[in-house]
């Protein structure tokens, strides 16, 4: 694969997601023109794919598959439609405007939380983590008090971006896919750093929060 072609794969894909599956739901293309939370809801939508497909390298080794690889983005596609479904047809759309305003709130917490852990990441991320023997332990950024900041990132989105459309319903089916998905991954990835880092990373692991500061 090479960076046209990721586009040329991607495009499509986020109007299909972002676009004709809220349509398709909604029974009307527009649905979401005259509803700031809507369109909020359907702009985070594009954005968050095509963002996912800038960050791609497909120059770079992007380490074993795992069940993760899927389950992750179809939980958030599975999102789409149960978000808009809440809010054209259930009770989403009779909840208060702040529910609204904290999704908004949530959702630029997410996105600032997981630029800040990819950048003290640098040329240390991968986007399928595995312990290689020359790995060094990030410290910087959101890693001096968290352990997993991108997953804690990931599951703050999948809570706040369906609450911009008033969703209750659209944030339990992202945060029923993702959190027992992103357990084990956390659990993998740490028995993987444990292994190649031995007393620095028992020391690391002591001196943090696995995901929550001062709750987990």
């Amino acid at each position: 694969m090479t960076n046209l072609s990721k586009w040329i794969i991607a495009l499509p894909f986020v109007f299909v997601v972002a676009l004709a599956l809220p349509a398709a739901v909604a029974g009307d293309w527009w649905w979401f023109l005259g509803d700031w939370a809507a369109t909020t809801f359907v702009a985070l939508a594009a954005g968050m794919w095509l963002a996912a497909t800038a960050f791609v390298d497909v120059n770079r080794p992007r380490g074993p598959r795992d069940l993760a690889n899927g389950l992750i983005p179809l939980g958030l596609i599975l999102v789409v439609p149960s978000a808009v479904a809440d809010r054209v047809y259930g009770p989403a759309a009779g909840l208060p405007v702040g529910v609204s305003v904290v999704g908004v709130a949530l959702s630029l917490g997410a996105i600032a939380l997981g630029l800040s852990a990819r950048a003290a990441l640098g040329r240390a991320y991968q986007p399928r983590a595995t312990a290689r023997p020359e790995v060094h332990l990030v410290r910087s950024g959101p890693y001096r008090w968290v352990r997993h900041p991108m997953y804690g990132a990931a599951l703050l989105w999948a809570v706040g971006w369906p609450l911009i459309v008033a969703s209750l319903f659209g944030a339990a089916v992202g945060v029923a896919f993702l959190l027992p998905v992103l357990a084990r991954r956390m659990a993998r990835e740490e028995a993987d750093l444990r292994r190649v880092l031995e007393a620095e990373y028992d020391a690391y692991a002591v001196q943090t929060w696995r995901l929550v500061p001062y709750l987990y």
